[in-house]
Protein backbone atom coordinates (compact mmCIF):
# COMPACT_ATOMS: atom_id res chain seq x y z
CA UNK A 1 0.00 0.00 0.00
CA UNK A 2 1.26 3.69 -0.53
CA UNK A 3 0.54 6.20 2.04
CA UNK A 4 -0.41 9.79 1.40
CA UNK A 5 0.86 11.18 4.51
CA UNK A 6 4.93 11.71 5.48
CA UNK A 7 5.14 8.92 7.70
CA UNK A 8 2.64 6.38 8.00
CA UNK A 9 3.81 3.90 11.17
CA UNK A 10 0.92 1.06 9.79
CA UNK A 11 -1.17 -0.20 7.08
CA UNK A 12 -4.70 1.55 7.00
CA UNK A 13 -7.45 2.40 4.57
CA UNK A 14 -7.70 5.56 5.15
CA UNK A 15 -4.96 6.89 4.30
CA UNK A 16 -3.15 4.24 2.03
CA UNK A 17 -4.65 3.64 -1.46
CA UNK A 18 -4.03 -0.52 -2.46
CA UNK A 19 -0.94 -0.96 -4.88
CA UNK A 20 -1.76 -4.07 -6.65
CA UNK A 21 1.23 -6.81 -5.86
CA UNK A 22 0.87 -8.19 -9.13
CA UNK A 23 1.24 -6.53 -12.32
CA UNK A 24 -1.87 -5.74 -14.15
CA UNK A 25 -3.28 -8.35 -16.25
CA UNK A 26 -2.91 -7.45 -20.16
CA UNK A 27 -6.21 -6.48 -22.19
CA UNK A 28 -4.83 -7.87 -25.61
CA UNK A 29 -2.33 -10.49 -25.11
CA UNK A 30 -2.75 -11.69 -28.28
CA UNK A 31 -1.36 -8.67 -29.88
CA UNK A 32 2.02 -9.02 -27.80
CA UNK A 33 2.40 -11.92 -30.24
CA UNK A 34 1.99 -10.64 -33.77
CA UNK A 35 2.60 -7.16 -35.37
CA UNK A 36 -1.39 -6.71 -35.90
CA UNK A 37 -2.89 -2.78 -36.29
CA UNK A 38 -5.09 -2.83 -32.73
CA UNK A 39 -8.62 -1.66 -33.06
CA UNK A 40 -9.52 1.79 -31.19
CA UNK A 41 -11.08 0.10 -28.13
CA UNK A 42 -7.99 -2.27 -28.02
CA UNK A 43 -5.99 1.15 -27.89
CA UNK A 44 -8.13 2.61 -25.23
CA UNK A 45 -7.88 -0.47 -22.93
CA UNK A 46 -3.75 -1.05 -23.47
CA UNK A 47 -3.54 3.21 -22.64
CA UNK A 48 -5.54 2.71 -19.74
CA UNK A 49 -3.81 -0.11 -18.27
CA UNK A 50 -0.51 1.61 -18.98
CA UNK A 51 -1.60 4.96 -17.07
CA UNK A 52 -2.91 2.41 -13.85
CA UNK A 53 0.86 0.81 -14.08
CA UNK A 54 2.58 4.31 -13.90
CA UNK A 55 0.32 5.40 -11.20
CA UNK A 56 1.47 2.28 -9.65
CA UNK A 57 5.29 2.98 -10.28
CA UNK A 58 4.83 6.36 -9.01
CA UNK A 59 3.40 5.10 -5.42
CA UNK A 60 5.34 2.19 -5.64
CA UNK A 61 8.65 4.74 -5.96
CA UNK A 62 7.05 6.55 -2.73
CA UNK A 63 7.13 3.59 -0.93
CA UNK A 64 10.91 2.80 -1.63
CA UNK A 65 11.96 6.05 -1.11
CA UNK A 66 10.07 5.84 1.95
CA UNK A 67 11.22 2.88 3.62
CA UNK A 68 14.78 3.53 2.62
CA UNK A 69 14.60 6.66 4.59
CA UNK A 70 13.43 4.57 7.83
CA UNK A 71 15.98 1.58 6.62
CA UNK A 72 19.27 4.42 6.99
CA UNK A 73 18.07 5.44 10.07
CA UNK A 74 17.56 1.88 11.66
CA UNK A 75 21.44 1.13 9.93
CA UNK A 76 22.58 4.64 11.92
CA UNK A 77 20.65 3.85 14.93
CA UNK A 78 22.14 0.35 14.87
CA UNK A 79 25.67 1.61 14.04
CA UNK A 80 25.59 4.34 16.82
CA UNK A 81 24.60 1.98 19.71
CA UNK A 82 26.57 -0.70 18.67
CA UNK A 83 29.44 0.48 19.99
CA UNK A 84 28.42 0.76 23.14
CA UNK A 85 28.12 -3.24 23.22
CA UNK A 86 31.44 -3.60 22.23
CA UNK A 87 33.97 -5.78 24.33
CA UNK A 88 36.37 -3.04 24.10
CA UNK A 89 34.15 -0.77 26.72
CA UNK A 90 34.42 -3.66 28.88
CA UNK A 91 38.17 -3.80 29.34
CA UNK A 92 39.37 -2.57 32.82
CA UNK A 93 41.69 0.31 32.19
CA UNK A 94 44.98 -1.86 33.57
CA UNK A 95 43.95 -3.87 30.02
CA UNK A 96 43.80 -1.37 27.82
CA UNK A 97 47.04 0.40 29.23
CA UNK A 98 48.73 -3.49 28.51
CA UNK A 99 47.04 -2.85 24.87
CA UNK A 100 48.49 0.13 24.19
CA UNK A 101 51.87 -0.29 25.86
CA UNK A 102 52.75 -3.34 23.14
CA UNK A 103 51.20 -1.20 19.98
CA UNK A 104 53.50 1.15 20.61
CA UNK A 105 56.36 0.69 18.10
CA UNK A 106 59.32 2.03 20.62
CA UNK A 107 62.36 1.71 17.66
CA UNK A 108 59.52 4.54 15.68
CA UNK A 109 61.83 7.67 15.62
CA UNK A 110 59.99 10.35 17.96
CA UNK A 111 59.92 12.66 14.73
CA UNK A 112 57.40 10.54 13.10
CA UNK A 113 53.96 9.47 14.03
CA UNK A 114 53.41 6.90 15.85
CA UNK A 115 50.43 4.62 18.01
CA UNK A 116 50.31 6.87 20.64
CA UNK A 117 49.52 9.88 18.26
CA UNK A 118 46.52 7.92 17.03
CA UNK A 119 45.36 6.52 20.68
CA UNK A 120 45.09 9.68 22.22
CA UNK A 121 42.32 10.94 19.25
CA UNK A 122 40.17 8.06 19.30
CA UNK A 123 38.05 9.08 22.25
CA UNK A 124 38.45 10.88 25.45
CA UNK A 125 38.49 7.92 28.10
CA UNK A 126 41.85 6.69 25.48
CA UNK A 127 43.10 9.82 25.54
CA UNK A 128 42.72 9.85 29.59
CA UNK A 129 44.09 6.72 30.32
CA UNK A 130 47.61 7.17 28.02
CA UNK A 131 47.63 10.69 29.40
CA UNK A 132 47.48 8.79 32.82
CA UNK A 133 49.94 6.42 31.96
CA UNK A 134 53.71 7.87 32.10
CA UNK A 135 54.70 4.43 31.23
CA UNK A 136 53.76 4.98 27.77
CA UNK A 137 55.94 8.14 27.04
CA UNK A 138 59.51 7.12 28.13
CA UNK A 139 60.36 6.22 24.77
CA UNK A 140 62.54 8.93 22.78
CA UNK A 141 64.16 7.77 19.69
CA UNK A 142 65.93 10.38 17.35
CA UNK A 143 68.02 8.79 14.54
CA UNK A 144 69.49 11.14 11.20
CA UNK A 145 66.30 12.20 9.52
CA UNK A 146 66.79 14.89 11.77
CA UNK A 147 69.41 16.33 9.48
CA UNK A 148 66.55 16.79 6.58
CA UNK A 149 63.39 18.15 9.05
CA UNK A 150 63.43 22.59 8.51
CA UNK A 151 63.94 24.71 11.26
CA UNK A 152 59.88 24.65 11.68
CA UNK A 153 59.46 21.30 11.91
CA UNK A 154 62.53 20.97 14.45
CA UNK A 155 61.41 23.46 16.92
CA UNK A 156 57.92 21.61 16.49
CA UNK A 157 59.97 18.27 17.35
CA UNK A 158 61.59 20.35 19.98
CA UNK A 159 57.82 20.98 22.04
CA UNK A 160 56.80 17.91 21.48
CA UNK A 161 59.53 16.42 23.41
CA UNK A 162 59.41 18.89 25.99
CA UNK A 163 55.40 17.92 26.07
CA UNK A 164 56.36 14.07 26.25
CA UNK A 165 58.73 14.46 29.10
CA UNK A 166 56.27 16.30 30.84
CA UNK A 167 53.82 13.06 30.10
CA UNK A 168 56.23 10.59 31.29
CA UNK A 169 56.97 12.13 34.90
CA UNK A 170 59.26 10.64 36.87
CA UNK A 171 59.17 7.27 34.77
CA UNK A 172 63.07 5.75 33.33
CA UNK A 173 63.60 6.67 30.40
CA UNK A 174 64.77 4.76 27.16
CA UNK A 175 66.74 7.08 25.22
CA UNK A 176 68.37 6.10 21.41
CA UNK A 177 70.14 8.89 19.64
CA UNK A 178 71.83 7.39 16.09
CA UNK A 179 71.31 10.71 14.49
CA UNK A 180 74.34 12.22 13.51
CA UNK A 181 73.55 16.32 13.88
CA UNK A 182 71.48 15.97 17.08
CA UNK A 183 70.40 19.91 17.37
CA UNK A 184 71.83 21.57 20.44
CA UNK A 185 69.16 22.72 22.28
CA UNK A 186 66.97 18.62 21.65
CA UNK A 187 70.41 17.06 23.42
CA UNK A 188 70.39 19.84 26.27
CA UNK A 189 66.34 18.95 26.94
CA UNK A 190 67.43 15.43 27.30
CA UNK A 191 70.60 15.84 29.26
CA UNK A 192 68.33 17.63 31.95
CA UNK A 193 66.81 14.61 32.71
CA UNK A 194 69.92 12.48 32.51
CA UNK A 195 68.89 11.24 35.87
CA UNK A 196 66.09 9.42 34.70
CA UNK A 197 67.53 7.69 32.13
CA UNK A 198 67.62 3.89 32.29
CA UNK A 199 68.52 2.62 28.68
CA UNK A 200 70.36 4.52 26.20
CA UNK A 201 71.76 4.05 23.05
CA UNK A 202 73.68 6.82 21.68
CA UNK A 203 75.28 6.71 17.92
CA UNK A 204 76.05 10.78 17.53
CA UNK A 205 78.79 13.23 16.39
CA UNK A 206 81.93 14.09 17.87
CA UNK A 207 81.05 17.27 19.51
CA UNK A 208 78.00 15.88 20.89
CA UNK A 209 80.71 13.00 22.70
CA UNK A 210 82.80 16.21 23.62
CA UNK A 211 79.72 17.63 25.83
CA UNK A 212 78.72 14.10 26.72
CA UNK A 213 82.05 13.30 28.17
CA UNK A 214 82.41 17.02 30.04
CA UNK A 215 78.70 17.62 31.10
CA UNK A 216 77.43 17.22 34.59
CA UNK A 217 74.73 14.89 33.87
CA UNK A 218 74.02 12.45 36.70
CA UNK A 219 73.34 9.10 34.97
CA UNK A 220 71.80 7.37 38.35
CA UNK A 221 69.85 4.78 37.28
CA UNK A 222 71.09 4.31 34.05
CA UNK A 223 71.52 0.25 33.49
CA UNK A 224 72.06 -0.41 30.22
CA UNK A 225 74.17 1.80 27.42
CA UNK A 226 75.21 1.69 23.71
CA UNK A 227 78.12 3.90 22.88
CA UNK A 228 79.03 4.27 19.18
CA UNK A 229 81.96 6.14 17.95
CA UNK A 230 80.98 5.61 14.37
CA UNK A 231 82.35 8.15 11.55
CA UNK A 232 79.85 9.57 9.28
CA UNK A 233 81.27 10.41 5.66
CA UNK A 234 77.65 10.88 4.47
CA UNK A 235 78.07 14.27 5.89
CA UNK A 236 81.20 14.80 5.14
CA UNK A 237 83.11 13.88 8.02
CA UNK A 238 85.15 10.92 6.85
CA UNK A 239 87.31 10.42 9.89
CA UNK A 240 84.03 10.84 12.23
CA UNK A 241 85.09 10.75 15.69
CA UNK A 242 87.78 7.90 15.58
CA UNK A 243 90.60 10.25 15.43
CA UNK A 244 89.83 12.66 18.03
CA UNK A 245 88.30 10.73 20.41
CA UNK A 246 91.60 8.75 22.36
CA UNK A 247 92.68 12.22 23.30
CA UNK A 248 89.40 12.27 25.35
CA UNK A 249 89.17 11.42 28.76
CA UNK A 250 85.92 9.66 29.41
CA UNK A 251 86.64 9.50 33.76
CA UNK A 252 83.86 12.08 34.72
CA UNK A 253 81.59 10.29 32.37
CA UNK A 254 81.71 7.26 33.69
CA UNK A 255 81.82 7.92 37.41
CA UNK A 256 78.61 9.14 36.32
CA UNK A 257 77.35 5.71 35.76
CA UNK A 258 77.05 3.72 39.20
CA UNK A 259 73.98 1.58 37.93
CA UNK A 260 75.66 0.83 34.99
CA UNK A 261 75.63 -3.34 34.41
CA UNK A 262 75.27 -3.50 30.40
CA UNK A 263 77.58 -1.88 28.13
CA UNK A 264 78.32 -1.84 24.30
CA UNK A 265 81.17 -0.47 23.11
CA UNK A 266 81.67 0.32 18.88
CA UNK A 267 85.07 2.04 18.25
CA UNK A 268 84.56 1.62 14.48
CA UNK A 269 88.10 0.20 14.76
CA UNK A 270 89.02 3.66 16.34
CA UNK A 271 90.87 3.27 20.18
CA UNK A 272 89.19 3.20 23.33
CA UNK A 273 89.12 6.42 25.00
CA UNK A 274 90.52 6.74 28.36
CA UNK A 275 88.73 6.48 31.83
CA UNK A 276 86.77 3.77 31.65
CA UNK A 277 88.84 1.59 33.67
CA UNK A 278 86.54 1.55 36.59
CA UNK A 279 84.07 0.55 34.72
CA UNK A 280 84.72 -2.99 33.30
CA UNK A 281 84.75 -4.80 36.66
CA UNK A 282 81.01 -4.04 37.60
CA UNK A 283 79.32 -4.82 34.32
CA UNK A 284 77.79 -7.52 34.07
CA UNK A 285 77.71 -7.65 30.34
CA UNK A 286 80.14 -6.46 28.01
CA UNK A 287 80.15 -5.88 24.44
CA UNK A 288 83.00 -4.59 22.40
CA UNK A 289 82.32 -4.23 18.47
CA UNK A 290 84.87 -3.27 16.01
CA UNK A 291 87.99 -3.13 18.52
CA UNK A 292 91.41 -3.55 18.24
CA UNK A 293 93.22 -6.68 19.71
CA UNK A 294 95.68 -4.37 21.45
CA UNK A 295 92.82 -2.50 23.27
CA UNK A 296 91.00 -5.65 24.38
CA UNK A 297 93.56 -7.60 25.77
CA UNK A 298 94.38 -5.02 28.75
CA UNK A 299 90.86 -5.16 29.69
CA UNK A 300 89.98 -8.09 30.01
CA UNK A 301 91.46 -8.60 33.17
CA UNK A 302 89.26 -6.55 34.53
CA UNK A 303 86.19 -8.38 33.88
CA UNK A 304 84.69 -10.03 36.99
CA UNK A 305 83.82 -13.79 36.78
CA UNK A 306 79.65 -12.62 36.23
CA UNK A 307 80.70 -10.58 33.37
CA UNK A 308 79.25 -12.21 29.42
CA UNK A 309 81.93 -10.66 27.14
CA UNK A 310 81.22 -10.60 23.91
CA UNK A 311 84.09 -9.18 21.11
CA UNK A 312 81.95 -8.28 17.79
CA UNK A 313 83.84 -8.15 14.49
CA UNK A 314 87.38 -7.47 16.22
CA UNK A 315 90.30 -6.79 14.41
CA UNK A 316 93.91 -8.47 15.14
CA UNK A 317 96.35 -5.10 14.53
CA UNK A 318 99.62 -5.56 15.00
CA UNK A 319 101.48 -9.26 16.22
CA UNK A 320 103.64 -9.61 19.01
CA UNK A 321 100.59 -9.30 21.59
CA UNK A 322 101.55 -10.01 25.23
CA UNK A 323 99.26 -12.25 27.27
CA UNK A 324 97.23 -10.27 29.74
CA UNK A 325 97.53 -12.87 32.59
CA UNK A 326 94.96 -15.32 33.86
CA UNK A 327 90.79 -13.76 33.13
CA UNK A 328 88.20 -14.39 35.59
CA UNK A 329 85.20 -14.28 33.13
CA UNK A 330 82.86 -17.07 32.82
CA UNK A 331 81.44 -16.36 29.46
CA UNK A 332 83.18 -15.38 26.39
CA UNK A 333 81.53 -15.18 22.90
CA UNK A 334 82.99 -14.60 19.60
CA UNK A 335 81.11 -12.85 16.50
CA UNK A 336 82.22 -12.07 13.51
CA UNK A 337 85.85 -11.70 14.41
CA UNK A 338 88.43 -11.19 11.53
CA UNK A 339 90.97 -14.12 11.21
CA UNK A 340 94.01 -11.93 12.36
CA UNK A 341 92.12 -10.97 15.69
CA UNK A 342 91.04 -14.70 15.84
CA UNK A 343 94.98 -16.13 15.55
CA UNK A 344 95.70 -13.41 17.91
CA UNK A 345 93.41 -13.60 20.44
CA UNK A 346 93.31 -17.57 20.84
CA UNK A 347 97.21 -18.14 19.81
CA UNK A 348 99.41 -15.45 20.06
CA UNK A 349 98.54 -13.68 23.05
CA UNK A 350 98.06 -16.98 24.92
CA UNK A 351 94.79 -16.11 26.45
CA UNK A 352 94.14 -18.26 29.58
CA UNK A 353 90.49 -18.35 31.11
CA UNK A 354 90.53 -21.24 33.98
CA UNK A 355 86.93 -19.92 35.01
CA UNK A 356 85.46 -20.03 31.78
CA UNK A 357 82.08 -21.73 31.59
CA UNK A 358 80.20 -20.98 28.55
CA UNK A 359 82.33 -20.03 25.17
CA UNK A 360 80.30 -18.97 21.59
CA UNK A 361 81.95 -19.09 18.47
CA UNK A 362 79.79 -17.84 15.76
CA UNK A 363 80.23 -16.76 12.43
CA UNK A 364 84.48 -16.68 12.90
CA UNK A 365 85.53 -17.94 9.14
CA UNK A 366 89.33 -19.92 9.40
CA UNK A 367 90.16 -22.86 8.78
CA UNK A 368 91.90 -23.46 12.06
CA UNK A 369 89.56 -22.48 14.46
CA UNK A 370 88.48 -25.54 16.04
CA UNK A 371 91.74 -26.35 16.95
CA UNK A 372 93.10 -23.33 17.77
CA UNK A 373 89.95 -23.77 20.17
CA UNK A 374 90.97 -26.89 21.61
CA UNK A 375 94.77 -25.68 22.38
CA UNK A 376 92.97 -22.56 24.11
CA UNK A 377 90.77 -24.68 26.48
CA UNK A 378 93.71 -26.84 26.99
CA UNK A 379 96.19 -23.71 28.21
CA UNK A 380 93.09 -22.18 30.41
CA UNK A 381 92.46 -25.82 31.87
CA UNK A 382 89.13 -24.75 32.25
CA UNK A 383 85.90 -27.09 32.29
CA UNK A 384 82.96 -25.97 29.79
CA UNK A 385 79.26 -26.38 30.24
CA UNK A 386 77.86 -25.02 27.58
CA UNK A 387 79.42 -24.51 23.85
CA UNK A 388 78.05 -22.84 20.60
CA UNK A 389 80.22 -23.31 17.72
CA UNK A 390 79.98 -22.64 14.16
CA UNK A 391 81.42 -25.40 11.91
CA UNK A 392 81.06 -24.27 8.38
CA UNK A 393 84.86 -24.88 7.89
CA UNK A 394 85.41 -27.75 10.20
CA UNK A 395 86.38 -30.94 9.37
CA UNK A 396 84.67 -33.91 11.67
CA UNK A 397 87.63 -35.06 12.69
CA UNK A 398 88.40 -31.80 14.49
CA UNK A 399 84.96 -30.85 15.96
CA UNK A 400 85.08 -35.04 17.86
CA UNK A 401 88.64 -34.33 19.23
CA UNK A 402 87.20 -30.95 20.43
CA UNK A 403 84.68 -32.82 21.91
CA UNK A 404 86.68 -35.44 23.75
CA UNK A 405 88.57 -33.17 25.58
CA UNK A 406 88.51 -33.49 29.31
CA UNK A 407 87.74 -29.84 29.09
CA UNK A 408 84.45 -30.14 27.41
CA UNK A 409 83.12 -33.60 28.97
CA UNK A 410 80.82 -31.61 31.53
CA UNK A 411 79.17 -30.24 28.75
CA UNK A 412 75.50 -29.72 28.81
CA UNK A 413 74.20 -27.46 26.24
CA UNK A 414 75.81 -28.10 22.49
CA UNK A 415 74.89 -25.33 19.99
CA UNK A 416 76.09 -26.30 16.28
CA UNK A 417 76.10 -24.36 13.46
CA UNK A 418 76.23 -25.69 10.58
CA UNK A 419 76.40 -22.94 8.21
CA UNK A 420 74.41 -24.82 5.77
CA UNK A 421 77.28 -27.55 5.47
CA UNK A 422 76.27 -31.34 5.52
CA UNK A 423 74.79 -31.98 8.92
CA UNK A 424 73.95 -35.60 9.00
CA UNK A 425 77.83 -36.81 9.71
CA UNK A 426 78.16 -35.13 12.86
CA UNK A 427 74.72 -36.11 14.10
CA UNK A 428 75.09 -39.52 13.06
CA UNK A 429 79.05 -39.46 14.73
CA UNK A 430 77.25 -38.28 18.09
CA UNK A 431 74.84 -41.21 17.92
CA UNK A 432 76.80 -43.88 16.86
CA UNK A 433 79.31 -42.61 19.74
CA UNK A 434 77.71 -43.82 22.93
CA UNK A 435 77.30 -41.55 25.60
CA UNK A 436 81.11 -42.10 27.11
CA UNK A 437 83.43 -40.38 29.50
CA UNK A 438 84.80 -38.71 26.43
CA UNK A 439 82.35 -37.49 24.27
CA UNK A 440 80.18 -34.70 26.30
CA UNK A 441 78.17 -37.45 28.12
CA UNK A 442 76.36 -35.06 30.28
CA UNK A 443 74.72 -33.48 26.87
CA UNK A 444 71.37 -32.11 27.90
CA UNK A 445 70.25 -29.93 25.33
CA UNK A 446 71.57 -29.77 21.73
CA UNK A 447 70.91 -27.04 19.58
CA UNK A 448 70.89 -26.94 15.41
CA UNK A 449 71.45 -24.24 13.44
CA UNK A 450 71.55 -23.80 9.77
CA UNK A 451 71.19 -27.80 8.91
CA UNK A 452 71.66 -29.62 5.04
CA UNK A 453 71.16 -32.29 4.42
CA UNK A 454 68.60 -35.09 3.13
CA UNK A 455 66.03 -35.30 5.03
CA UNK A 456 65.94 -38.83 5.37
CA UNK A 457 69.43 -38.68 6.67
CA UNK A 458 68.56 -35.93 9.23
CA UNK A 459 65.86 -38.36 10.57
CA UNK A 460 67.75 -41.18 11.20
CA UNK A 461 70.56 -39.29 12.54
CA UNK A 462 68.07 -37.62 14.96
CA UNK A 463 66.20 -40.78 15.99
CA UNK A 464 69.32 -42.58 16.75
CA UNK A 465 70.65 -39.56 18.72
CA UNK A 466 68.03 -39.88 20.82
CA UNK A 467 68.06 -43.73 21.62
CA UNK A 468 71.38 -43.68 22.83
CA UNK A 469 71.42 -40.19 24.91
CA UNK A 470 68.35 -40.85 26.64
CA UNK A 471 67.18 -40.29 29.23
CA UNK A 472 70.25 -37.79 29.94
CA UNK A 473 69.24 -35.59 26.26
CA UNK A 474 66.31 -33.72 27.05
CA UNK A 475 66.09 -31.02 24.48
CA UNK A 476 66.41 -30.76 21.05
CA UNK A 477 66.15 -26.91 19.29
CA UNK A 478 65.90 -27.16 15.70
CA UNK A 479 66.35 -24.07 13.35
CA UNK A 480 63.34 -23.54 10.83
CA UNK A 481 65.20 -22.22 7.70
CA UNK A 482 63.37 -20.67 4.68
CA UNK A 483 60.13 -21.73 6.29
CA UNK A 484 60.90 -25.77 6.33
CA UNK A 485 61.25 -28.20 8.73
CA UNK A 486 64.94 -30.00 8.52
CA UNK A 487 62.93 -32.99 9.56
CA UNK A 488 60.16 -34.65 8.92
CA UNK A 489 56.52 -34.59 10.58
CA UNK A 490 57.59 -38.52 11.16
CA UNK A 491 60.19 -38.26 13.44
CA UNK A 492 59.20 -34.68 14.94
CA UNK A 493 56.22 -36.81 16.32
CA UNK A 494 58.34 -40.12 17.18
CA UNK A 495 61.11 -37.92 19.12
CA UNK A 496 58.26 -35.76 21.11
CA UNK A 497 56.24 -39.21 21.97
CA UNK A 498 59.33 -40.93 23.13
CA UNK A 499 59.82 -37.87 26.05
CA UNK A 500 62.34 -35.53 24.22
CA UNK A 501 61.24 -31.82 24.44
CA UNK A 502 61.89 -30.56 20.62
CA UNK A 503 61.47 -26.44 19.76
CA UNK A 504 61.56 -25.39 16.61
CA UNK A 505 62.71 -21.69 16.38
CA UNK A 506 63.71 -19.18 14.05
CA UNK A 507 66.20 -16.59 15.56
CA UNK A 508 67.59 -18.05 18.64
CA UNK A 509 69.91 -15.85 20.88
CA UNK A 510 72.87 -17.49 22.82
CA UNK A 511 72.83 -18.35 26.33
Amino acid sequence: MSCHQSECTSLCSVYCIPIRSKPPKSPCPDLLLNNLTPTDLQLHQVRKSIQGADEDIVRLQDAINRLSSQLGALKSFVGRHRGVTSAVRQLPNEILLEIFTHSINTELPSSSKNALSGIIRVCARWRAVALASPSLWRHFVFDRSLSYLQSGEKAKLLRQTSLQLQRSRQTPLSVHLTGYRIEQELLDTLLARSSRWQSATLRIAPSDYDQLFTSRADFTILKELTLSFNGDSYYGDATGPIQSLPARDATGFVQSLPALVDFTLDANFGHIPRGFESLWARLLACTLVQCHLEDILPILPLFSPETRVSLVGCDGGDDGHLAPGPLAISTLSLNSCHNNFFDGFLRVAAIEAPRLKKFVMSKCYQDQSLPSIATFLRESSCTLTHLALDVRYATLRELLYLLALPHTRHICALDIDFGCTPSAPIINALATRPARHDIVPNLRSFTLRNCSSVLEDIDAGLLALHARRRPILQQLWVQRRAGDLPLSQFALQALKSDGLEVVIFEHLDYW
